[in-house]
């Protein structure tokens, strides 16, 4: 099967090496070496880093550290994965869902409109597909709320030379397996603000005291969201070939642009310069419908799915919020097919997959 996203490791042998070092020194968890490592690795550029157990434990307590009262409201967008949400209801808040752009970005036209209606206490907008979302309008324009960037999909990724998390109030990020830059189960959160850092860094223990003298003194909300030293040292050796990695996903949407028929598929084009190409995501043009296409290439060996059912639609965030469509959301989902791309795909997989592709 040519999957989506099928996880694999540039440089295998010094995975494989720091694993050993990990065992024999007994150390695999509780901010060891390579966890550290990994936080002076993103750290740079007048920001600060804490390391987390994924992206959604990174959600989560960036969110409680803004300590918003229960039930307050948050924008989120309605075109994006389950996981941006779920960590606002997680923290007892209540989203607000945002319709997208042609460009898959939060629209600001509806951001206004709702913030006419609800008193938004925050706003999460995510970076998808590599793509950068109004981070120049919530720059200049917003100061309603704070801004925290869902950038799960964004490892490798600058902006105006700065990190992402030097935008808003932070940005929290994924090393998931199928991420670009994929380790296992683990995130981050990037800012510059080094206080709201430190409390991440307080809440992923426990909520405990880093200085009190006694024991287990509890001084916020805490939750068990370390990172192991595996996972860090994954990670690492992912980001020391990370231009080698994005420099495979950039040839390989290139290769798509090459092969697939531009009057039946429409391939979403980064929106920026710095783009980890981590996505190959296609605009279906002829009038199909998606789940057929996702049978027969399935049929042939390769795998595609559609990216993202609205989530204000979804059943269980209903009983949140009920108010208010997301047409462009509901339009994109009905047209929108996402391919495989991984570190696996060679020329030979994009030809093939195009082929059937085109034939349809």
């Amino acid at each position: 099967m040519l999957n989506i996203g099928k996880p694999k490791f540039w440089d295998k042998e010094t995975f494989l090496s720091r694993v050993d070092e990990i065992l024999e020194s007994s150390l695999w968890s509780n901010n060891q070496a390579f966890v550290q490592e990994l936080e002076d690795f993103y750290s740079d550029y007048g920001v600060h880093a804490a390391a987390t157990s994924n992206c959604t434990t990174a959600l989560e307590m960036s969110i409680r550290a803004l300590n918003l009262p229960r039930g307050s409201y948050v924008a989120v967008p309605a075109y994006t994965f389950a996981a941006t949400a779920q960590a606002v209801v997680n923290c007892g808040l209540c989203p607000v869902f945002i319709d997208c752009n042609k460009d898959y970005c939060m629209s600001v036209l509806d951001l206004n409109a709702k913030m006419k209606i609800y008193k938004l206490d925050a706003v999460i907008p995510t970076h998808l597909f590599g793509n950068l979302c109004n981070i120049e309008y919530f720059e200049s324009y917003w100061e309603d709320a704070p801004v925290i960037y869902d950038a799960a999909h964004c490892n490798g990724m600058m902006y105006k030379d700065k990190p992402l998390g030097w935008y808003g109030t932070a940005a929290c990020f994924s090393h998931h397996p199928t991420k670009v830059a994929g380790s296992f189960e683990l995130g981050y959160v990037q800012s510059k603000n080094e206080e709201f850092v430190k409390s991440i860094k307080v809440q992923r223990n426990f909520g405990l005291d880093p200085n009190s003298t006694y024991e287990c003194e509890v001084v916020s909300y805490g939750t068990n969201a370390k990172v192991s030293e595996v996972s860090a040292a994954g990670a690492l050796t992912q980001l020391e070939n990370i231009d080698k990695i994005l420099d495979h996903y950039k040839r390989i949407h290139s290769l798509y642009m090459m092969y697939l028929d531009n009057e039946k598929y429409k391939l979403i084009s980064p929106n920026n310069d710095n783009s980890n190409f981590g996505y190959v995501i296609v605009r279906i043009l002829i009038d199909e419908d998606l789940n057929d296409l996702v049978f027969m290439l399935k049929q042939y060996g390769i795998e595609a799915k559609r990216y993202f059912s609205p989530l204000n639609n979804n059943p269980f965030f209903l009983k949140y919020l009920q108010e208010g469509n997301c047409p462009n959301a509901e339009k994109l989902y009905e047209k929108t097919l996402a391919l495989p791309v991984s570190l696996h795909i060679t020329e030979s997989d994009v030809a093939y997959i195009a082929k059937k592709l085109n034939e349809y």
